[in-house]
């Protein structure tokens, strides 16, 4: 008799991990049924956003490093036109202008082989590319943060707004980081300098190239407040709130 009873309570744990193993697995099919779905459904904006903002950076660096070897090369049949652009767009434009008439107006620049112009020249079609991708970009960039993150790219504009979502890591992460927080994005190092060696707490990171704060002697007070606002514009951003953008772009200035 007892080796009927547990013979009986064998076959009733088996039958009880077949049947487990049975919803086990119908659990996984259905669950990975349902990630496949939100695969497909989920917009991935938080991913393009600092995919395109990374991408523009490379494309930015690649302009520069391309366009300084234009410089560099210009300076021996063109001189003047070489110092008188400072900014690297604008030198690229004057030079395309130019084009074969480049160095004849010259009065400092060399005489050189027709070859060595048209190496110049060369550089400039492959420059021109980079140019328009950059454009192209940046429209991305303006259109998407216009539609996902309404207030803070009033306040601040699409480049800078999609920089503190690379950095904050997502739209979510962003609208629950306090003003503190947000007003020392990209500061790491100093912050953890500030930790590590007891320095001075940075007053800014990433902020720093907002316009007001460039062009301010105290550049603190003001990444403070524009650090305030978009901590607003963030939360009322990612939770579909009204849009008071250009309300709270007033308050800025009306505090400076």
């Amino acid at each position: 008799m007892k080796h009927i009873v547990l013979h009986e309570q064998t076959t009733a744990k088996v039958l009880h991990k077949a049947k487990a193993q049975q919803y086990h697995k119908k659990l996984v099919k259905e669950n990975t049924q349902l990630t496949i779905q939100d695969l497909k459904t989920h917009e991935y904006v938080d991913e393009l956003l600092i995919n395109a903002i990374a991408y523009l950076d490379t494309l930015q660096d690649s302009f520069e490093q391309q366009g300084t070897k234009m410089r560099e090369a210009l300076r021996y049949l063109d001189p003047e036109t070489a110092h008188a652009h400072r900014d690297m767009d604008s030198l690229v434009t004057a030079v395309r202008n130019k084009g074969s008439a480049l160095g004849k107006s010259s009065a400092l620049g060399g005489t050189i082989a027709s070859t060595s112009k048209h190496y110049i020249l060369g550089m400039i079609p492959p420059l021109l590319q980079l140019k328009e991708e950059k454009n192209r970009v940046k429209t991305y960039l303006e259109h998407n943060t216009s539609r996902y993150l309404p207030n803070t790219t009033a306040l601040i504009g699409p480049e800078l707004a999609a920089r503190l979502v690379q950095l904050s890591g997502s739209r979510k992460k962003l609208a629950f980081l306090p003003s503190s927080s947000i007003q020392v994005l990209g500061a790491s190092k100093a912050v953890f300098r500030h930790l590590r060696e007891g320095s001075k707490s940075p007053k800014h990171g990433i902020l720093f190239t907002h316009p007001l704060v460039k062009k301010t002697k105290d550049k603190g007070r003001v990444a403070k407040l524009l650090a305030d606002k978009i901590a607003i514009a963030a939360k009322v951003d990612y939770f579909s709130g009204e849009y008071i953008g250009e309300q709270l772009k007033k308050e800025v200035e009306e505090q400076l």
